[in-house]
């Protein structure tokens, strides 16, 4: 300190201010605290002074008592774990007040880095936080060496064969490297397996943790006991993928192809051979009696890469040997297999390793530009085409990006990955498996799948495969993990093919020998599913024949004759009664040139409440109807909820009537500004809302629609906060607030339109307790934290901080 008591130190390394001690701990600066916390624990430790103003640097500014008891119980509750500290209080610093240290010990490098269980103020739950400099960032693979080693690591032997991986950088995947080597230093599991789907990147992951393993060395203590002291990397990987060009590329010699000869390496690596008189001679039972004498003096950490190259052959890579040989051996000792199915016998000893997310998929694209020297892709493709195309597998994505330079540019980069340039990625990510799958009913299923092309539940798949219960669940656990997409958020479980994989199919399902009556069935199911009546069967075929889904315009004779076959006097209950049939009638009746709405909305009516969900094209034809009309009711949303909460329709379907819906809303919020302005600001409201969810998932499957959803969706945001306005000029502020507590979208349209808003509240004059509520508005949206989910401009949220705290400065 100074002689005016000024703290002379800047905050650094090891050293942070805060002028008070947190008094609520729910908020964003208690939560800013426990970050802190987490960050000095994570790293090398270090002190928060409280009392200490962050800009002037002068002591006494704090007035709230300091509990160090409650700060560490609520920490607790927050993170689930506690923190070493030691903590001093200095009153007479600085006058009233005074200042307070707190030291925060960094934590053991055995242990788990300290994060958050539950998120809070903006803050995500899960989120590893370290100190680098004077900031505290989220960890990334810089930061791998403040996690895992200490500054004294020396290293020990190994073998690590170099990578052939065009992007040499390591990127994201913090979180498994957390789980991995908390397996070595806590789990009394002496095998893991790191699984995911081809081209995810586990070898990649595999190869960077035994490098780290090496490095620590001795440090360190495999199960908390034995030093380790060698660490080796073998792989049985017999092909790789170039992305460069494409191409899928022979391995000569594989590290090993069966367990002698893994074994044998295992020994040769280790510095000793087999005792023997005459080495080529050694058998098998020679091997495993050496590598468990090893396995008794030494402690390893072996990594067994692509072992499923064996497995899928029927070879046997030693996996049984290996297990016993390590559970029963004096030294402890740890095996890292990779493979992309699921350990059905280890589920709960596994790490899975999924496509890249957030901001490890955009700086994995930066540096796959920066390599390949690709044009850098547009915001379309970069966050719609590129994850739908490559299902955001790293393997893939570098494919597609280097392509992006022989291709003139990404669109043509896509449309020759979707022809044959892809084909072979898509064989080196899949054939293995596909070839590998048994002769049962596997190949079949996601035929129809790839046919279907929409989510389908486990008893719509008895239908098309006409088999039993037995053999379509062992069909869906032969090919779950490596091709399915599975959603079990609802009552049924819905199976369905991303777009990589679905393309994979495709090009292989017409050498299927059931395909041909595959190919029938899906026909026949998407004309008429579930239809149990023959009469009513027969009916449907004949107005389908008339009056075909698929067009949207029908001649007069036509539309006659559909009418007249399904009001017919002569049908008996059986028939009017089906709710398949009366939504059969309602649509007929819908697409007639002066159509009976009375009628439409009566048999439709009856055929949902029957829990029947008519084909997404029935009640599109009802919509239209409705809305050409001329009059909006609450039958517009009765045709779109049942859509949106439908379990039958695809997502495109569901985006399709959630954006009608908003649409809908939109112009009765516009009809009743001047009768009913609040039902006309809950429906703005509502629309934004939708809106924004139509937007985020365009945005995530690669739509065309993106644009037209975004425009939409601020188009609204400009009548929402239009609205709001007339409540407050606080209002269309606050507003932000609540959308992001409702929103399951993106909220970047709503604030790209109020932007112009905020520039022009300054030059408004208002009264004294209006220019008030408006700052406390703008506070509180400003402190209050945004939940990054809700965005997907990473630089949209603190454009919108600095523009709030602008305004409220000039205030």
């Amino acid at each position: 300190m100074d002689d005016d008591t000024r703290f002379t130190s800047v905050e650094g390394q090891n050293w942070d201010f805060k002028d008070k001690w947190p008094a609520s701990h729910k908020d964003s600066y208690f939560a800013g605290i426990c970050r802190l916390i987490c960050a000095f624990s994570n790293s090398h430790g270090g002190f928060i002074v409280f009392g200490v103003h962050d800009q002037t640097r002068l002591p006494g500014h704090n007035n709230i008592l300091p509990d160090i008891d409650r700060l560490t119980l609520s920490f607790k509750q927050l993170t689930g774990s506690s923190f070493e500290y030691e903590f001093s209080r200095c009153p007479g610093v600085g006058g009233i007040g005074g200042v307070e240290f707190l030291l925060i010990k960094p934590r053991k490098r055995t242990s788990r880095p300290l994060v958050f269980q539950n998120s809070l103020a903006g803050y995500e739950k899960g989120k590893i936080w370290v100190r680098d400099g004077n900031e505290v960032l989220q960890a990334g693979p810089q930061h791998f060496a403040t996690l895992f080693l200490s500054d004294d690591s020396d290293g020990i032997e190994g073998f690590i064969p170099p990578s052939s991986a065009q992007i040499k950088r390591f990127i994201g995947r913090t979180e498994s490297m957390v789980d991995l080597f908390d397996w070595v230093n806590n789990s009394d599991e002496p095998r893991t397996y790191l699984y995911g789907k081809g081209g995810s990147g586990k070898t990649t992951i595999a190869r960077e943790f035994a490098k780290l393993a090496k490095i620590a060395g001795r440090e360190i203590r495999v199960e908390g006991v034995d030093a380790l002291d060698i660490v080796i990397f073998l792989s049985a990987k017999e092909k790789e993928l170039s992305s460069p060009d494409a191409e899928v590329v022979e391995i000569s010699e594989p590290d090993f192809h069966d367990e002698l000869s893994l074994l044998s390496q295992i020994v040769k690596l280790s510095g000793g051979e087999v005792d023997v008189i005459e080495q080529q001679d050694a058998s098998l039972a020679d091997y495993r009696r050496t590598v468990q004498e090893y396995l008794n003096h030494f402690s390893y950490l072996i990594v067994l890469d692509d072992v499923d190259t064996l497995t899928t052959k029927g070879i046997d890579p030693g996996a049984d040997f290996l297990y016993r040989a390590l559970s029963r051996a004096k030294k402890r000792s740890k095996v890292l297999y990779t493979i992309r199915n699921a350990p059905s016998q280890s589920i709960h000893n596994s790490i899975e390793v999924p496509g890249l997310q957030g901001v490890d998929y955009d700086e994995f694209v930066d540096e796959c530009v920066k390599r390949f020297r690709a044009p850098t892709p547009d915001k379309e493709f970069r966050t719609n085409r590129l994850p739908a195309l490559s299902e955001r597998r790293p393997l893939v994505i570098e494919t597609i990006i280097a392509l992006s330079r022989t291709s003139g540019g990404y669109k043509g980069a896509d449309r020759l990955f979707t022809q044959n340039v892809g084909n072979d990625v898509r064989d080196y990510v899949f054939s293995r498996e596909w070839d590998a799958l048994g002769s049962n009913l596997e190949r079949p299923l996601l035929a129809a799948l790839a046919d279907l092309n929409k989510p389908t539940s486990f008893e719509d798949l008895k239908i098309l495969l006409t088999a039993g219960d037995s053999a379509v669940r062992d069909a869906i656990s032969a090919v779950r993990e490596m091709f399915l997409t599975v959603d079990d958020t609802g009552q049924d479980t819905l199976f369905s093919l991303a777009a990589l994989t679905r393309a994979f199919v495709n090009s292989k399902k017409a050498n299927l020998k059931l395909y041909p009556a595959i190919r029938q069935r899906v026909r026949a199911y998407k004309q008429t599913v579930k239809i149990t009546s023959p009469e009513v069967a027969r009916i449907i075929s004949a107005v389908r024949r008339l009056v075909p889904l698929r067009f949207s315009d029908h001649s007069e004779q036509s539309l006659k004759a559909a009418l007249q076959r399904v009001q017919d006097t002569e049908l008996g209950p059986s028939i009017t009664e089906d709710p398949v049939f009366r939504a059969l009638k309602g649509y007929v009746e819908s697409i007639q040139r002066r159509p009976d709405l009375v009628a439409t909305r009566d048999d439709f009516g009856y055929s949902l409440q029957m829990k029947h969900e008519p084909e997404f094209e029935e009640l599109a034809a009802w919509f239209e109807a409705e809305k050409s009309s001329g009059v909006i009711t609450d039958s517009i949303f009765v045709i779109t909820d049942a859509v949106i909460s439908g379990r039958r329709y695809s997502e495109d379907q569901k985006i399709s009537m959630i954006s009608r819906k908003a649409t809908t809303a939109y112009n009765m919020a516009r009809q009743k500004i001047g009768d009913s302005p609040d039902a006309a600001y809950t429906l703005a409201e509502t629309s934004v809302l939708l809106h924004c969810k139509a937007f985020k998932h365009n945005v995530l499957n690669g739509s065309p629609m993106t644009g037209v959803s975004e425009k939409y969706a601020k188009n609204t945001s400009y009548l929402l906060i239009r609205l709001s306005s007339e409540y407050g000029a606080w209002r269309p502020i606050e507003e932000l607030s609540v959308l992001q507590k409702k929103v399951d979208g993106y909220l970047d349209p709503f604030a790209e339109a109020l932007f112009p808003y905020l520039d022009s509240l300054s030059a408004k004059a208002r009264t004294k307790s209006e220019a008030s509520r408006l700052r406390n508005a703008l506070k509180a949206v400003a402190g209050g934290g945004f939940d990054k989910s809700k965005w997907l401009d990473t630089t949209m949220t603190p454009q919108l901080i600095d523009r709030l705290k602008a305004l409220e400065a000039r205030l």
